[in-house]
């Protein structure tokens, strides 16, 4: 099994390198490399989907050239740089974060003011959508997808970043039904494990760590506990202390005690402990525990990784997401460039 899953990972080096020495080989790209089908929502940022062209292709002498596109949807996301802390810190980032469960950059504009990152689609919807539709994730699915989710922050983890904001609205499903982590890229721990932005106040309040509130130094341990509180979530269908008051709320989750709900199991309620004990020292971090514990006995994680396993089916019809398509029309996006040392 150890030489199956090193040829897999090899096998995944081998195309991603090709992805790389292609892009390598690349023209530099305007914005009329790609055009524009429809608004998904947001000011700052916003969002859209995308779909790159290729170079007109003749016919012979006389016929008219023929323009191949590429099938390709990406996700498009503006910013503005007056918002954007540390842009090239967040490039430089992303660059090197490939991951299946990460929604992944594959172009990057910029003009004076705007920064364009292009990256996967993700035609499936938001996890958040799913869940308000559902109420709640059955045991087997919330396992699935939280088991993908502890594959995706262990990357972010091994690779000095913490995410600081994990919650539904951020897990975005593939056409397939798997999940891809988004929002990441500018939050860097350091040799100690500590964020270099200590004392940032960032996250969704639902989510937050009690070191975050309390203030002083956190690490990676805040995203154990988001997760905790995820699969309460998904579980339950509402944050374990949840409240419409938000100081409220913040008081809950430093002082009060998370009530469990039958349709919490035995394993899954162990784990949530563990995930929100509130001291970050003694709170379960370690992922390789984290994935031996007895609630996820049933995930073979090689074969998950591989996303050689069927995800369950809440995600959303693709198709109801290209509704707007060709909703755009002109040059929208005049003076775009493209900066091709980010693929290198």
């Amino acid at each position: 099994e150890k030489e199956k899953e090193k040829e897999k990972t090899e096998k995944r080096e081998e195309e991603e390198k090709g992805k790389e020495i292609e892009n390598e080989k690349e023209e530099e790209l305007t914005v009329d490399d790609f055009e524009l089908l429809s608004v998904i929502g947001g000011s700052h940022p916003k969002n859209m989907r995308v779909r790159r062209k290729y170079a007109k292709k003749g016919k012979g002498k006389g016929e008219e050239e023929e323009e191949e596109q590429e099938k390709t949807v990406y996700l498009m996301r503006v910013e503005k740089k007056q918002y954007c802390t540390n842009p090239e810190r967040k490039k430089a980032i992303l660059k090197k974060l490939v991951h299946p469960f990460l929604v992944n950059l594959h172009y990057y504009l910029q003009t004076e003011d705007k920064i364009y990152y292009i990256m996967d689609n993700c035609p499936g919807g938001e996890m958040f959508d799913c869940l308000r539709r559902e109420t709640r994730f059955s045991e087997d699915a919330s396992r699935f997808y939280c088991a993908e989710v502890v594959c995706a922050l262990e990357f972010l983890h091994d690779n000095g970043v913490v995410h600081r904001d994990l919650k539904p609205e951020i897990i975005l499903f593939t056409e397939e039904g798997h999940i891809r982590l988004s929002e990441f890229g500018d939050h860097i721990i350091d040799e100690n494990g500590m964020t270099l932005e200590d004392h940032t106040f960032i996250g969704t309040p639902e989510y937050f760590a009690p070191e975050i509130l309390i203030g002083g130094n956190y690490g990676k341990e805040v995203d154990w506990w988001s997760f905790g509180t995820l699969l309460y979530e998904m579980l339950t269908g509402l944050p374990p202390f949840y409240s419409q008051n938000v100081n409220e709320m913040y008081d809950k989750i430093i002082n009060a005690t998370a009530v469990y709900p039958e349709e919490v199991g035995k394993e899954a309620k162990d784990l949530i402990e563990k995930l929100l004990i509130r001291d970050p020292k003694k709170r379960l971090s370690d992922v390789n525990i984290i994935k031996d514990h007895p609630f996820f006995d049933k995930i073979d994680w090689d074969k998950l990784v591989a996303r050689e396993v069927t995800p369950p089916d809440v995600a959303d019809d693709p198709q109801q997401h290209f509704e707007n398509l060709n909703y755009f029309g002109g040059d929208q996006f005049e003076g775009f460039t493209f900066v091709p040392e980010l693929t290198q």
